[in-house]
C-alpha cells in the first residue's frame, strides 16, 4: 500500500490502470496462501490483478471480503470504472471483429522476420565454457553426438550442426542402451527443447533428464544448449561440471 496507494496513486497522481506482476510468483505465494495475496494486492491499490495462483479460491477470498465490507462499494466501483474505461478508449465499447484473411502475412512483413533473427541472435548467451569448449573443433577423430532432451524434437537445431560437421543423434527412448553407445563419443552436445507455443509450458528437465544429464557429464565433455527458460538449469548437480552452456 505504501507504494501503489500512497506514492504511485496519491504522490504521483497516476491515473492509469494499475497491474500486479503474476500472484503466483514464489516472492509472494511463498508468504501469503489461499488466495489473500490477491485481496491484499486489491485493498493496496491495484486494479488488475495477474496470475492467481489459485483463481478459484481467489475469486471466493474477494467476493467473501466485498460481502463483509472489507472490500467497499467504492473501492470496487473505482477499479470497476478504470477498467471499462480503458476498453471505451481502445473501442471496445464498438467492437469489430478482425478480418482474419491474410492476417498472418500482414502480421509476419520481411522486415519482421528481419528484426526477429536479429533479436533471436542477440539473445544467445553463454553462460558458461569451461577450457573454451565452444566453438567445438570439429576434428574428424573426435566424434560427435547430440541427445535431444524436453517436449520437443529440436529438428531445426540438429539440421543445422549438420552444416558443419557430421553429429550422430540419440533420443531418451531408450536410456540403459545409451550409455554403452555415447561411450566412443568425446564430445555430446545435449539440446533441452521445449515448445514456445505458449509461456505456461513445460520448460524444465524430467527427473530421468537430470540423470542422464549428471551421468553424461562426468563420462565425457558436455555441451548443453538450452531452449527453454534459464530457471531450468536451477536443479542441475553438478553443473560446474559441464564443459559448455
Amino acid at each position: 500500500k505504501n507504494v501503489v496507494h500512497d506514492l504511485l496513486l496519491n504522490n504521483l497522481s497516476f491515473k492509469g490502470l494499475v497491474f500486479t506482476d503474476a500472484l503466483e510468483m514464489k516472492g509472494v505465494a511463498d508468504y501469503i496462501t489461499d488466495g489473500k495475496a490477491d485481496l491484499h494486492a486489491f485493498l493496496a491499490g491495484n486494479d488488475i490483478l495477474l496470475i492467481p495462483s489459485d483463481l478459484k479460491k481467489s475469486a471466493a477470498t474477494l467476493i467473501k471480503a466485498y460481502r463483509e465490507g472489507l472490500i467497499s462499494e467504492s473501492r470496487l466501483a473505482h477499479s470497476v470504472k478504470k477498467i471499462l474505461k480503458a476498453k471505451y478508449k481502445v473501442g471496445l465499447h464498438d467492437y469489430r471483429p478482425i478480418e482474419l484473411e491474410n492476417l498472418s502475412k500482414d502480421l509476419h512483413t520481411d522486415e519482421d522476420d528481419l528484426l526477429f533473427h536479429q533479436v533471436t541472435e542477440a539473445s544467445i548467451t553463454c553462460v558458461q565454457n569451461n577450457e573454451e569448449t565452444i566453438p567445438i573443433k570439429t576434428l574428424t577423430n573426435r566424434p560427435i553426438a547430440y541427445l535431444a532432451m524436453g517436449t520437443d524434437q529440436g529438428n531445426a537445431f540438429y539440421d543445422q550442426m549438420l552444416h558443419y560437421t557430421q553429429v550422430d543423434r540419440f533420443d531418451m527412448n531408450s536410456v540403459e542402451r545409451l550409455w554403452s553407445r555415447l561411450q566412443s563419443y568425446q564430445t555430446v552436445i545435449i539440446g533441452l527443447h521445449h515448445s514456445d507455443k505458449t509461456p505456461w509450458g513445460a520448460y524444465q528437465f524430467s527427473r530421468q533428464e537430470r540423470a542422464v544429464l549428471e551421468r553424461i557429464t562426468q563420462k565425457t565433455t558436455t555441451v548443453l544448449a538450452l531452449f527453454a527458460k534459464p530457471y531450468s538449469l536451477r536443479n542441475i548437480k553438478g553443473i560446474d561440471k559441464i564443459a559448455s552452456i
